[in-house]
């Protein structure tokens, strides 16, 4: 038995290297590497930026990395601006096959205010013009973009003064894609503590800003801490609507159509735990259809910060989040490590499948994420080994194809899981943790002498079973379906 379950592993395991043929690029220096936006610029490459500075701290540098379709890095550039800024290039905006926008803030000097900073670059990353648009405070947090029917930009910033006592509000933008300034307006009636701007999309006769800080607006009791503000051509707020349940915190929308849209963002399950949720909502936010994905236990799930939905067309959508996210992304505990997660929907808002992308000797917490040409998906986020300086991340993108597969092999560490066996090391029970597509799986435990200890038919995503009547030791998993192993991996019970 032990022979045979051993040649079953050596097989598996030399048929998912073989089959995973795309790419994992990992980069970084001597700082904390925060990834900020990624996206696919013509056939051939792929355009990332990154903040390198300290956790939760301004500074002044910005780093912007191109990669090959293989992954390679076949440059970099760095920017650096006059003072500390939050995270200077914020976004990306492709404008055909070889140019792009960068999206950014800049500051002179150190008692300077912020401007907006928009650079046009080519592929080559030659900058071609750069413009800066004064703010009137310090610093710039947050941009999110749309595009209007005039094939202007449209942006949604959030500025705020000097620590400690932060004063927000949120600004609005329009420019040309020559970055000249077409209309602008600074809205303060929120929440000066905690405005915050995450989405922003175009609807017929204005647009939909998704945002916190603006509950004065509405009755009590308030059912939803973030708000949709309905903005007029001007940027004026005509209403205010809260969030059908309840969905909040990085959130990410894309309009479908004149009627309906799609949001994401943290919804709750219980109590204070939370899932990454998606929701299809009409104009009248009235909720059409929804869903959501995580992985349950003692930690929450969140959405990428920065952009948490992709989609290729209205029948395939990617939602990504980081599993496990009891800590930040300066810390790592592999007792529940901290993996990418991403989610498949169809335009019915099902689930077609949920995998995780991680390691045994790292935590990885995704940031971004963009849809590809060719029907995949990109994700970009931090890894950090528990044994590393914790002022010190690298930046990881993993691009893969759309069944979620890494789509060529590489020598990195990270691999795709289809399941996850937590906690680990564990005790008197384990969850098994796998996506809809393999409900209905076989879980088996096996000890390190090949015998079968245990065997449990799978029927939901997440299913406790007990492993108290086990003695500690090592123990090997299998979950299989049919005549198909779907993952393996090593349990630990204390």
């Amino acid at each position: 038995m032990r022979i045979l379950y051993l040649f079953f592993m050596i097989c598996f395991s030399f048929s998912s290297a073989h089959s995973q043929n795309g790419f994992t690029t990992i980069y970084g220096d001597h700082d904390v590497n925060l990834p900020l936006s990624v996206k696919e610029i013509g056939e051939n490459y792929y355009i990332a930026t990154a903040s390198c500075d300290g956790p939760f701290t301004p500074d002044n540098k910005a780093s912007i990395a191109k990669m090959n379709k293989f992954g390679e890095i076949v440059s970099e550039k760095l920017f650096i601006t006059g003072a500390r800024q939050y995270y200077p290039i914020k976004k990306i905006y492709p404008l055909n096959e070889t140019e792009f926008l960068l999206l950014g803030s800049y500051r002179e000097n150190d008692t300077s205010n912020s401007a907006i900073w928009v650079l046009k670059m080519d592929t080559l990353l030659n900058v071609l013009w750069e413009k800066k648009i004064p703010v009137e405070k310090k610093y710039v947090e947050r941009i999110c973009y749309t595009i209007n029917d005039s094939g202007n930009i449209v942006m949604g910033v959030t500025i705020c003064t000097d620590p400690p006592n932060f004063n927000f509000s949120i600004l609005f933008l329009e420019i040309t894609m020559e970055g000249n300034v077409v209309r602008i307006r600074n809205e303060a009636t929120g929440s000066p503590s905690y405005s915050m701007i995450y989405s922003l999309i175009r609807k017929s006769d204005g647009y939909y800003a998704f945002a916190d800080g603006f509950a004065s607006y509405m009755p009590i009791p308030i059912t939803s801490p973030t708000q949709r503000l309905d903005l007029d051509d001007d940027f004026n707020i005509v209403n205010v609507h809260t969030l059908p349940m309840g969905i909040d915190l990085y959130m990410t929308a894309h309009k479908l159509n004149e009627q309906t849209y799609l949001l994401t963002g943290v919804v709750y399950i219980v109590g204070s735990y939370h899932d990454i949720g998606i929701q299809k909502t009409d104009t009248s936010n009235t909720v059409l259809a929804s869903n959501h994905s995580g992985v349950p236990g003692e930690f929450p799930d969140y959405p990428a910060w920065f952009e948490s939905m992709a989609l290729n067309d209205k029948n395939n959508i990617y939602t990504g989040g980081t599993g496990y996210v009891g800590m930040s992304f300066t810390q790592c505990n592999l007792t529940y490590p901290q993996v990418f997660l991403l989610s498949n929907y169809d335009s019915l808002l099902n689930c077609r499948w949920t995998r995780y992308y991680g390691s045994d000797t790292a935590c990885y917490y995704m940031m971004t994420m963009d849809a590809t040409d060719d029907g995949g998906c990109i994700m970009a986020g931090t890894i950090l080994s528990p044994n590393s300086n914790p002022n010190q991340t690298d930046v990881i993108i993993i691009k893969v194809d759309s069944e979620g597969l890494i789509t060529s092999s590489n020598k990195q560490d990270t691999r795709v899981m289809q399941a996850m066996v937590y906690p680990n090391p564990g005790n008197d029970y384990l969850f098994v943790q796998t996506g809809p597509q393999n409900i209905g799986a076989n879980f088996m435990l096996i000890d390190i002498a090949g015998q079968k200890l245990l065997e449990q038919i799978v029927n939901e995503a997440t299913q406790q079973i007990p492993t108290n009547t086990l003695p500690p030791g090592t123990y090997f998993w299998t979950l299989n379906k049919g005549n198909m192993l779907i993952e393996s991996g090593k349990w630990i019970k204390q």
